[in-house]
């Protein structure tokens, strides 16, 4: 959620929510907490693959996405 209300579109600001988030974000945003987070869904992914004879290449996007983040 804090990645999407960072991005530079917005579709819908209503009496000034986006701005009392982002507020919030500074206090609660932890940078380490995410990097593990992204990490793990990598891990996950890689295991998931675990004894595939053939791997789409659609899949490896869902590996390069979150190392990338």
């Amino acid at each position: 959620m804090f990645e999407w209300l960072q991005s530079p579109v917005t579709y819908r600001d209503k009496d000034g929510f986006l701005a009392r988030f982002q507020a919030l974000i500074k206090e609660y945003f932890d940078p380490r907490r995410t990097m593990n987070h992204y990490l793990g869904l990598t891990r996950r992914t890689l295991l998931d693959f675990e004894g595939c004879k053939e791997v789409k290449l659609k899949k490896y996007f869902y590996i390069l996405r979150p190392l990338l983040v």
